[in-house]
C-alpha cells in the first residue's frame, strides 16, 4: 500500500493552499502527514466523504458485532389440573376376585422460586499512584564553574536521543525526519540541522580552547550558547515551543543595542578583526561567521518563498541574534570586559 508523507502534502500546500483533501483509494497517510492535516483544520475525503462520517457509518452498520446475551430465567412450572389430582381407582385382581385398591391422592408441586438477579459487584476505587521521588541534588554542583557544570550535564540534545524505533531498511539517499516519516537528504529542515550541528561542534571546541587560555568568564558565557543552541535542536525535533533567549542576563533587544552601539557600552568603535588582535579574536570571528551561514540555512527551512509565510519564528528570530551576541563577545574583549585569569 502506498502511503502519503509529510513533505508530499507540504509541497502540495504551498503550491496551492487547501482545506479538504481526498485520499485516493488504497493509500494512507503517515503519522505526519495525518498531523500536518489536523494542525492546519483540514479535513480529510474518501471519494468527496469525509472520514469521520465513513468512520461513524461503519460502526452503525457493523453486523458482526456479537449481540450482547441476557440471562435466561428457568420457565414458571404450570399448575397441574384439578381433576388430574383426584384420586383414582386401580383393579386388580386375585386368586379370581376382583378388588379396587384405592391411590394416594398426588400432592401437589410447590411452583419454583424465581432466581433473584446478581447484585451489582461495586466498583473497585483506582490505586493511587505513588509520588515520585525528586531526584538528589549532587554535593558541590553549585560551586562548579559553568564550562565545568555543563560536563557534567546530561545531554538531551534531539541528535543523541534513541532512534532505536526507526526502520533502519531506508534508502541510502533519505534520513528520518521525524519517526518514521522519510525525506530526501537534502530537505531543508536536513540542512538547517546539520549548519546548527556545525555550529555547535565550532562552539564547542572554541570553550575549551578560550578555557585553557584562561579567560574563564568568556569561556562561561559562551557555554550558555552552547547550551541554548542545543535547546534550538531538541525543540525543532521535537516540535517544542523554544524558551525566549535569555543569555548573560540580556534578552533579543538588549543584545541588538549592545551590538548597534559598542561606543554606548564598551567605549569602543565598531572594528574588523586584525592579527594582532590575536587567536581567540579570531576564533570568535569564524564562529561568528558561522552563524551567519546558519541563519541562511534557517530561511530556506521556515520560509514559503511562494506565501510570503515564515513557520517557527521563535527559532528564526533566536539564530538571527546568534551572530549579534558573538560580536558583542568580541567588543567585550576587545574593551577588557573579559580578562586573562578571570
Amino acid at each position: 500500500m502506498k502511503v502519503i508523507t509529510e513533505s508530499e502534502l507540504r509541497d502540495i500546500y504551498r503550491k496551492a493552499p487547501f482545506t479538504s483533501f481526498d485520499l485516493p483509494s488504497g493509500m494512507k497517510l503517515t503519522p505526519a502527514a495525518s498531523q500536518f492535516l489536523s494542525e492546519r483544520k483540514i479535513k480529510v475525503l474518501r471519494d468527496g466523504i469525509a472520514e469521520s462520517i465513513l468512520a461513524a457509518e461503519d460502526k452503525r452498520f457493523n453486523v458482526s458485532a456479537p449481540t450482547p446475551a441476557y440471562p435466561r430465567l428457568s420457565p414458571q412450572p404450570q399448575p397441574l389440573a384439578a381433576d388430574s389430582l383426584q384420586p383414582q381407582a386401580v383393579y386388580a385382581v386375585h386368586q379370581g376376585v376382583q378388588a379396587a385398591v384405592p391411590v394416594q391422592p398426588v400432592q401437589q408441586v410447590q411452583p419454583v422460586q424465581p432466581v433473584q438477579p446478581v447484585q451489582q459487584v461495586q466498583q473497585v476505587q483506582p490505586v493511587q499512584p505513588v509520588q515520585q521521588m525528586q531526584p538528589v541534588k549532587p554535593l558541590g554542583a553549585e560551586d562548579l564553574a559553568p564550562s565545568e557544570a555543563s560536563r557534567y550535564k546530561k545531554d538531551t540534545t534531539a541528535q543523541n536521543m534513541d532512534t532505536s524505533h526507526t526502520d533502519h531498511t531506508k534508502p541510502e539517499h533519505m534520513t528520518n525526519l521525524r519517526g518514521a516519516d522519510l525525506v530526501p537528504k537534502i530537505h531543508p529542515l536536513i540542512a538547517f540541522r546539520g549548519q546548527l550541528d556545525s555550529f555547535e561542534a565550532e562552539l564547542l571546541e572554541l570553550v575549551i580552547d578560550v578555557e585553557a587560555s584562561g579567560f574563564k568568564v568568556l569561556a562561561g558565557d559562551l557555554s550558555e550558547l552552547l547550551d541554548y543552541s542545543r535547546g534550538i535542536m531538541r525543540a525543532e525535533v521535537m516540535q517544542e515551543p523554544l524558551p525566549p533567549m535569555i543569555i548573560c542576563g540580556w534578552n533579543t533587544d538588549e543584545i541588538r543595542e549592545r551590538s548597534h552601539y559598542p561606543n554606548k557600552f564598551y567605549n569602543v568603535n565598531h572594528f574588523t578583526p586584525q592579527p594582532h588582535h590575536g587567536k581567540i579574536m579570531a576564533q570568535l570571528n569564524r564562529l561568528r561567521a558561522k552563524s551567519r551561514e546558519m541563519e541562511l540555512a534557517a530561511e530556506h527551512a521556515f520560509y514559503n518563498p511562494e506565501t510570503g509565510q515564515t513557520e517557527r519564528d521563535d527559532i528564526l528570530k533566536a539564530v538571527n541574534r546568534f551572530s549579534s551576541l558573538i560580536y558583542v563577545y568580541m567588543l567585550q574583549l576587545l574593551g577588557g570586559v573579559y580578562k586573562y585569569g578571570s
